[in-house]
């Protein structure tokens, strides 16, 4: 196991790539897409050997993880496109499969009912990161960021900084299917030939290293002696249970080889040795059991996650309806305050337009009565005037001669 290539990779990428590192204690990489610094990491295996890099990582909680792990590489908590600035990046919570491309993750989100998280992330051009912080040969490039590798590759400097392995996931994310991009004939002009497609990634080499080529015509094998980091995981238990089981045995040798043993002491070695297989047994049903729970447990933690995202549809969509009706009765509020404020102004018009008429009939009778009073005044004073006794006598004289005249 000491001489064994320990790969991390989900689909062998690092094994095809020690087969041209093999012998390289030193070196240096890119990896656009880090995600996590361990599991199905492409550069896990070159850091333990000694090699150096640059991980890129727009999700904060993979990021994290990749400044505890990787110490002594320089980690980004960006992401890379074909022009600087800001850009709004779809995160698929807990897939590896979070991108740029909102409508990948949409589709995504819709068909797999992924938690989807939008946030700003910042973003730079690839060649400006090279220059930025790369003094050294790049021996190879990972790019992996679900549908965006497009953006990165036109956004590098080819003729400056050329790596000489560049591996780029090449399907449709979370699918078989192969991409239609224009890759492959961009980097054609900047002399990278294709050399291999391993079922999710295309890899191009450089003119410079085209013998390279030879090294990749058959597909991942026995002859590359390698383990997978889970298969190693795995034997490391089993290894720590074989020796507490020899740590038995020997307890049970010791206990054989003392002189003069008693009846009792024969009987309960017997009982020892007896239940030695049984306890063997036990210990390989354990494992059994351990792997048949852990299963367990994964398929109630996919199961808990798909509930949790239907309650955060369904908590989504009340929450929908409840802004739109927050919104109807605050329209019909804003509605009802306008009427009362139009029927407060007309009132308000009205009490001001019948205190100016009530007012203004108060002067008028009150001129009125002035009127009559003096009207009354002129009469009193014809009456006791001359004339009006004079005029008051002739009327007594005319009707007498008008009754004499009858």
């Amino acid at each position: 196991m000491k001489n064994k290539f320990i790969s991390y990779a989900q689909n062998f990428e690092d094994v095809l790539l020690n087969r041209i590192f093999r012998e390289q204690n030193t070196g240096f990489y890119v990896d656009i897409g880090a995600n996590h610094p361990v599991y199905d990491s492409v550069t896990k295996a070159f850091y333990e050997r000694g090699w150096r890099g640059i991980n890129i990582e727009p999700v904060p909680q993979y990021y994290n993880l990749l400044k505890c792990d990787r110490a002594e590489d320089i980690n980004l908590n960006i992401g890379i496109s074909d022009e600087e600035g800001e850009l709004t990046f779809c995160d698929l919570v807990d897939t590896g499969l979070s991108t740029f491309d909102q409508e990948m993750a949409e589709k995504l989100s819709k068909e797999d009912g992924f938690s989807m998280e939008k946030y700003t992330v910042k973003v730079k051009k690839l060649a400006d990161i090279c220059h930025q912080y790369i003094h050294q040969p790049i021996d190879f490039l990972k790019v992996d960021v679900e549908g965006w590798e497009e953006k990165v590759i036109y956004s590098g400097d080819w003729e400056n900084f050329r790596p000489k392995v560049i591996i780029i996931e090449a399907t449709i994310p979370n699918s078989p299917q192969r991409k239609n991009t224009n890759i492959s004939n961009f980097l054609h002009q900047y002399n990278y030939h294709h050399i291999y497609f391993d079922g999710l990634n295309d890899f191009y080499v450089a003119e410079e290293f085209k013998h390279w080529e030879n090294l990749f015509r058959t597909p991942v094998n026995v002859f590359d002696q390698f383990i997978t980091y889970p298969e190693l995981e795995k034997q490391k238990s089993i290894a720590q249970l074989q020796t507490a089981i020899n740590s038995k045995d020997e307890y049970i040798n010791s206990l054989k080889i003392k002189k003069q043993p008693s009846s009792e002491q024969i009987d309960n070695l017997e009982k020892m040795i007896k239940t030695k297989d049984e306890y063997i047994n036990s210990l390989e049903k354990a494992i059994k059991s351990k792997e048949e729970d852990n299963q367990n447990l994964t398929n109630d933690l996919i199961k808990c996650k798909q509930l949790i995202r239907e309650q955060e549809k369904i908590i989504k969509r009340q929450y929908t309806i409840h802004e739109a009706e927050k919104k109807d009765l605050n329209h019909y509020i804003q509605h009802l305050q306008s009427i009362l404020s139009q029927q407060q102004e007309t009132l308000k018009k009205y009490n001001q337009e019948h205190s100016d008429i009530k007012k203004n009939q108060s002067l008028e009778i009150s001129n009125l009565r002035k009127l009559i009073n003096d009207k009354n005044a002129e009469i009193e004073g014809m009456k006791s005037s001359k004339f009006w006794k004079l005029r008051k006598k002739w009327f007594k004289i005319k009707n007498l001669i008008n009754e004499d005249a009858q």
